[in-house]
């Protein structure tokens, strides 16, 4: 029983992130404008969100890979804002 609670709480918190993260992107989208650093910073966090994600995946946890996943797609989503 206390395993379901689990992930029961995983799959909110989660499912929390992932509406908080797409609001984010969509709002950064809309008004044009990503994140306020250099692009070396970005590439910075996207190499220390890909380990961050790899190590969650390795030692299976949800939430962490959950978060590593939306750095790298805010920060991806961020750098190609600054293209455009």
């Amino acid at each position: 029983m206390k395993k379901s609670n689990s992930k029961t709480y995983q799959l909110v918190i989660i499912s929390i992130l992932a509406i908080a993260v797409i609001y984010f992107i969509i709002n950064m989208i809309l008004t044009g404008v990503g994140l306020d650093f250099s692009l070396l910073w970005h590439w910075v966090f996207i190499i220390c969100f890909i380990f961050t994600t790899l190590a969650n995946v390795k030692e299976k946890r949800a939430i962490g890979t959950a978060i590593g996943l939306s750095g790298i797609l805010i920060c991806v989503t961020s750098i190609v804002l600054m293209a455009i």
